[in-house]
């Protein structure tokens, strides 16, 4: 908990599938009343998000309807003040909100919206700070790929990473799942 990851694949690997099903699976309890946050940015819209959510067997309609489960978009913000608008919309959720788990679904559309590596690194290191100073766990979604690896800024604050990938089989594709950092933790290296 409290750790900033980023769950990256090509588009149709699973990454939204995956994190919507963590997010049901972890939605509030009784004992624990912080809701979970899903903000989009600009790379599918809110609505697209949530009407293709409900042909799941994990959505659960009631942990929307109580607030367990919080769906937000971060596109307008994006568009009229670029990357710059995330750090001031995190904040405000953060401190009226209070959520114990947000996903940022794609990450890599705000990474495209910076102007430089540098204004990329001051956000992160505000993000980071930020989501620390309020114990929530933060998933970064992203068509990224692994060459980006050691030059994007994401990487390197990550305390998480987990790679998604289809490989084509004859007539068949395989869905893989790979740890590529769990800062903190023995994991097992390979394709799952």
């Amino acid at each position: 908990m409290n750790s900033i990851n980023i769950v990256m694949g090509e588009p149709g690997s699973g990454k939204t599938i995956l994190a919507e099903a963590l997010v049901f699976a972890n939605a509030s309890s009784e004992a624990d009343p912080r809701p979970i946050l899903y903000l989009t940015t600009l790379s599918e819209p809110l609505e697209k998000v949530v009407r293709y959510l409900q042909q799941f067997s994990f959505f659960d309609e009631a942990k929307l309807l109580s607030g367990a489960i919080r769906y937000d978009s971060i596109a307008v913000e994006l568009e009229e003040h670029g990357v710059a608008a995330l750090v001031p919309k995190l904040k405000d959720i953060i401190t009226t909100v209070a959520p114990k788990i947000i996903v940022i679904d794609s990450f890599k559309a705000v990474h495209d919206l910076s102007t430089s590596v540098s204004e990329m690194r001051r956000i992160l290191y505000e993000v980071s700070g930020l989501l620390t100073a309020y114990e929530t766990t933060a998933f970064f979604l992203g068509e990224y790929s692994e060459d980006q690896i050691p030059t994007f800024p994401e990487f390197a604050v990550a305390d998480g990473m987990v790679e998604l990938a289809r490989k084509k089989h004859g007539t068949r594709d395989e869905r893989y799942l790979r740890v590529l950092k769990l800062r903190g933790s023995n994991y097992q290296e390979g394709l799952h």
